[in-house]
Parts: C-alpha cells; structure tokens; sequence
C-alpha cells in the first residue's frame, strides 16, 4: 500500500480541489465514492495531506481547503463566475485562475502598506493597469514544519508596487519579486493536474 500512497494523494489532492471550486466541501466518504476508492485509503490520504498543508478539513473531518483554493474566508477572495472562493497565498491568487483558463476578480490587500489590491484576470490572464504594477514577493523562512499552508504560503503575497516589494524583500533577507505574468505562468504548471 506504501507505493501507492503518492498516486492516492494526488488522487484525493485533485478531487477535493474540484469539489472546492463547485462549492461543496466533501466528506471523505464522498471522494472515496467519486474515486472508486476503500474509504481507509482516502482518510488516510487525507491525512497525509492535512500534516503537508496540502488540504484543509472543517470541525466535521469535511475538506475545505485543497491545493490552494477554500471555502474558508481568508485574505486572498476570488470572484468566479460560479462564486467566492479564497485562496492560500498571492500565488494561489494569480496562478490557480491562470492554470484554469477562467475569469475572476481578486481580492488582497499589500502586505506592506496595507492598501486594497484588486486585479482582473480573463481567460487566466491578469488584465488592466494593476497587472503591470503589481508584485508578488516570494520570501523563504528560515524554520519549516513541512506544511505549505503553515510555511510557504504566509511568505507569498501582494505588494501594489515594485517599491513595496522592494523594501519588503530588502528586510525579509532571502527574497524573489516576480511579476503576476510570472505568476500565471507558475500556476498553468503547478495547477496542470486539476485542468
């Protein structure tokens, strides 16, 4: 069973995913029905994902967070057509939309000076004057408890500047800025699998 834990977690990893974007937060009995599963192998799955922060679970043991994109309000929303769902980091903003090939509005805030950040992406591609001007600051932490959610994701966020991010990477010690087209294009490869 150990050699097939990587190809279940994927597995349960995408189908969560899915379920997130239509809105419903699925129980592990119902991606086990959807996959065609034993119930053992996807709670075990599920777990496995909950300890790398791949997957969120409300009080219920029902996902409400996968591969980025949740249910649970948070400091980056997104607009779809079909509703509001919330996403983990700046990444997760720009990339998930873009790896989709959707529209969307979303919504963040600079994380160094605390102004509103607003961007439009149509058709997975960041659009208007905000698109130029926008950065996304990539941090590395020094001390890692191997959870996406808890490690990776609080050091990539928006900043509405190049100035910003500037100055926030000069004290952050190791640090990228990357533009939101390097964004997208990080996203239609990390995202490829849920498309």
């Amino acid at each position: 069973m150990a050699d097939n834990q990587p190809q279940i977690d994927d597995l349960v990893r995408v189908a969560a995913f899915r379920a997130i974007y239509s809105g419903e937060a699925p129980s592990p009995e119902v991606l086990a029905d959807r996959l065609t599963k034993p119930i053992v192998e996807v709670r075990a799955a599920v777990g496995r994902l909950i300890d790398r922060g791949l997957l969120t679970v409300d009080s219920g043991g029902n996902v409400t967070g996968s591969h980025g994109l949740s249910l649970s309000p948070g400091d980056y929303r997104l607009t779809f057509d079909l509703g509001e769902r919330y996403v983990w980091c700046a990444v997760d903003a720009v990339g998930i939309p873009a790896a989709m090939a959707v529209n969307a509005k979303v919504e963040s805030r600079c994380y160094q000076c605390g102004r509103s950040v607003r961007l439009t992406i149509r058709d997975g591609h960041p659009q208007g004057p905000e698109a130029d001007s926008l950065r996304i600051g990539l941090g590395v932490t020094g001390s890692s408890t191997g959870k996406v959610i808890e490690d990776v994701c609080p050091m990539l966020n928006f900043f509405c500047s190049q100035e910003h991010a500037e100055a926030w990477a000069a004290s952050a010690g190791s640090a990228t800025i990357i533009d939101l087209y390097q964004a997208a294009e990080m996203g239609r490869r990390q995202w490829a699998d849920v498309v």
